[in-house]
């Protein structure tokens, strides 16, 4: 599939072992924390776990919670195998991710990625978000960048 192709998604609400399995298969990430990691880091909190379709594949996922009960949410972690990138999977995941939080009531949604994450970053800027705060870490690029986009 070439990465300019522009595929129709179904977003669907899922269990954390989705998140976990799609996680294990992006080369970037890196580990594979398993589905009780999500489970742990989301308890007591307001949470969702989405993934994108595309037919029966599942092509990318995101997982956010009431991190700061402050009225907004929080997207700890978002993901697209590299196969779908480029084809709207992150678009339609972070579409229906707003359209949840808005009609929870939340005003912002807030997301941090890291200095060597250049495409989300991109995406980040391009779809409204903007910079918060930045966390700087050693080497250069874990540094962690925040930003937020109003609702």
């Amino acid at each position: 599939m070439p990465d300019s192709t522009k595929l129709s998604f179904e977003i669907k609400d899922v269990g954390w072992d989705i998140p976990a399995a799609l996680h294990a298969r992006i080369p970037e990430f890196g580990n594979d924390p398993g589905p009780d990691h999500y489970r742990t880091r989301c308890a007591g909190h307001d949470s969702v776990a989405l993934a994108a379709y595309e037919g029966s594949q599942a092509a990318g996922y995101v997982v956010a919670y009431d991190r700061y009960k402050d009225g907004s949410i929080y997207c700890w972690m978002a993901g697209v195998l590299p196969a779908y990138r480029g084809a709207g999977a992150l678009t339609a995941l972070m579409a229906a991710l707003e359209a949840r939080a808005r009609a929870a009531g939340y005003r912002d949604l807030r997301i941090k990625t890291r200095n060597d994450k250049t495409a989300m970053l991109r995406w980040l800027v391009a779809n409204g978000y903007m910079f918060t705060a930045i966390d700087v870490r050693a080497p250069e690029t874990d540094t962690r960048l925040h930003l937020r986009k109003t609702l």
